[in-house]
This record gives structure tokens, sequence and C-alpha cells, in this order.
């Protein structure tokens, strides 16, 4: 996300099919761009991709800009 630097977090709910992505970007740094992490249901997401997948209960995804 590229968002401004006074920011310091947001959230949205997206949705695919019939599941719900409950999404919350932090901004701790204060910086405009870049991912530092993402951690989907707690955990640590690799390659700092959220794969999409079809279940009844919202996966909750956490991003860390820095």
């Amino acid at each position: 996300p590229c968002i401004p630097t006074s920011w310091e977090q947001f959230s949205l709910v997206y949705q695919r099919g019939g599941t719900r992505y409950v999404i919350l970007v932090k901004n701790p740094t204060g910086v405009s761009r870049g991912v530092q992490s993402v951690l989907i249901d707690g955990i640590q997401s690799n390659d700092g991709k959220v794969p999409l997948s079809e279940s009844s209960s919202p996966v909750n995804v956490v991003v860390t800009m820095g």
C-alpha cells in the first residue's frame, strides 16, 4: 500500500466468495510505502502474499508497513 505518512493504521474488509478477509494495516514508523511483515491468522507469511481460500471463518490479516 501507499498511504500518507500521518496515518498510523487503517483497516478494511475484503469479501471474496464466501470468505471474508479482515485486514489491518499498521504504520508504526510513519512511512508512506513498503511492507515489513504480513501475518495471516497470526502466522508469518514468508513471501508477503495472502493466499485466497474458501473459508466460512474470517481470515485475519495484519500488514506492518516499514
